[in-house]
């Protein structure tokens, strides 16, 4: 992978196999990288590949039938441009393996690969790919997720940032806000003033 000009790191999760059977996130994956040319095109006709343009691709998942898809997709055609593929995939375990050191210790190295890519694809709710984006500082692409066995469309967005955007944050109510909301007393907002106005002589702090 170091040698390669341009590094692409692609990370896959299926939550529900139902929602997302593998022919349908095998076919949004390829959608996705090639629409937005992030791995290149087919051509039929292309001679041999030109090795001063290799492109690593680095695929996590807990399957290896994405890979092989891929990869398949290449070894049968040329890339346009005389472009190398380099493709690796460190571990595919076929399923989690919640608490078991071992699998989270694989886990963790591959979060850490990911992270050294140019270019990331990863999938939507996945904190695996999260933190990948945000160790590298990455603002990648994300799949969304397919839903009743549909492939999305888009098959992917561009992320605003290296932040997450799909977790749901935790919810923490003080007391008292919590008390004035089921009273349903108004309140004044620390940093917006929404609320009832401030008595008057009172200095507020925001």
């Amino acid at each position: 992978m170091a040698i390669a000009r341009e590094r692409l790191g692609i990370q896959i999760r299926v939550f529900n196999s139902k929602d997302a059977p593998f022919d349908v996130v095998s076919k949004q994956v390829i959608n996705c990288t090639l629409q937005e040319e992030l791995l290149p095109k087919l051509d039929a006709n292309a001679r041999a590949g030109d090795p001063t343009k290799m492109k690593s691709v680095l695929l996590t998942s807990l399957y290896s039938g994405y890979f092989d898809k891929i990869k398949d997709m290449y070894w049968e055609h040329q890339a346009v441009g005389g472009v190398v593929l380099s493709m690796h995939q460190p571990t595919h375990e076929e399923r989690q393996q919640t608490d078991k050191k071992s699998h989270d210790l694989k886990s963790w190295a591959e979060m850490n690969l990911l992270s050294l890519a140019d270019v990331l694809v990863t999938s939507a709710w996945s904190t695996f790919g999260y933190t990948g984006q945000g160790l590298g500082g990455i603002t990648p692409w994300i799949l969304l997720r397919p839903k009743k066995g549909e492939m999305p469309e888009p098959a992917c967005v561009r992320d605003i940032s290296m932040e997450p955007c799909f977790l749901t944050p935790p919810s923490y109510v003080c007391r008292e806000e919590e008390r004035r909301q089921r009273e349903g007393a108004p309140f004044r907002h620390p940093l917006h003033g929404r609320g009832t106005r401030p008595r008057a002589g009172r200095q507020d702090i925001a």
